[in-house]
């Protein structure tokens, strides 16, 4: 498998093909494909930011005794700081994310530990290399994400994955051919997220569509219901289900199917931009990177994919 570099950083990953994921389709493998971008790390830089000076040992202690109460605590109580108050706005600030945030920690953290059925996705940006969605590399919050990721990084048994191929995939359409394997072994299909979600049924034609409507905020005091659904759905045959719902009750949700032979990918927003045309008419549909120049997105993936 080809390997790249995180965003300004000598972390190596690897960047699978489409073919990666279909293989697990036609195998029908227990298998959960998470992903964790610059969000999470921005938040434990914020947490760990006292006057202007980041506690980077004191995390780093914090993580490697696996305190991670502490460290769940410790974000919750900065998560409404103005620059990175994601928290706030999609969950309301719900305290149910000190438990779900220290979930999160522990499977990020002993990743194949918990299962070898786990494989973790990883940028530190948006996963669009240093195309989009990054800071200057000098910025202190770039330089954090890569600090942070490189404590988990260098303790870590396992290889990382570059969590921006769903991305290149849509953008590539290269997603169409996993469709295409999805429904040729009748899976069940379900997307957990927002309410343009819908629209994916008829833009991948797929055979036995579900979806999991989510509310643009507050879908965390639904969450255990959403995995019973599921958990329901996939009694009838083998199912595949597509999140988009927060990385850290992604990872929660992952953590209560694990046992379940379903196949879980975790794609956040990654297949907006095949939704472009719709943008004014689905008010949950966020703009985000869908209004990017596609012809020069494909020549980047292009040059990543072949450099």
């Amino acid at each position: 498998m080809k390997k790249i570099h995180l965003e300004y950083s000598n972390i190596p990953v690897g960047l699978p093909s489409i073919e990666f994921f279909i293989n697990k389709i036609e195998n029908n493998e227990n298998y959960q494909f998470l992903r964790t971008n610059h969000a999470i790390f921005d938040l434990i830089y914020t947490a760990y930011n006292i006057n202007n000076v980041f506690q980077l040992t004191e995390f780093k202690s914090d993580l490697e005794s696996k305190d991670y109460r502490k460290i769940s605590e410790k974000v919750y109580k900065f998560s409404d700081k103005e620059y990175n108050n994601s928290w706030s706005i999609y969950h309301k600030g719900s305290s149910e994310l000190i438990n779900k945030f220290e979930i999160y920690l522990r499977v990020f953290n002993e990743y194949k530990d918990i299962s070898n059925v786990i494989d973790i996705g990883v940028s530190l940006g948006v996963g669009l290399n240093q195309y989009w969605g990054v800071f200057a590399k000098e910025n202190p919050i770039q330089t954090a994400r890569t600090q942070i990721f490189n404590i988990f990084y260098e303790k870590s048994k396992y290889e990382y994955y570059y969590s921006g191929v769903l991305k290149y995939f849509s953008v590539t359409d290269d997603i169409f051919k996993l469709f295409d394997s999805i429904n040729k072994n009748d899976y069940n299909v379900i997307f957990v997220g927002r309410d343009y979600m819908r629209l994916y049924k008829e833009k991948f034609k797929i055979n036995n569509f579900y979806h999991i409507n989510i509310p643009n905020a507050g879908a965390i005091d639904f969450v255990d219901d959403y995995v019973d659904e599921i958990k329901d759905i996939c009694k009838s045959k083998k199912t595949i289900v597509f999140y988009s719902i927060g990385h850290v009750l992604t990872f929660y949700m992952a953590q209560q199917l694990i046992t379940e032979n379903i196949i879980g990918i975790d794609i956040g927003r990654s297949f907006d931009m095949l939704l472009r045309e719709n943008l004014d008419t689905e008010p949950s549909l966020p703009e985000c990177w869908i209004t990017l120049n596609k012809e020069e997105l494909k020549a980047h993936i292009n040059r990543v994919q072949n450099g």
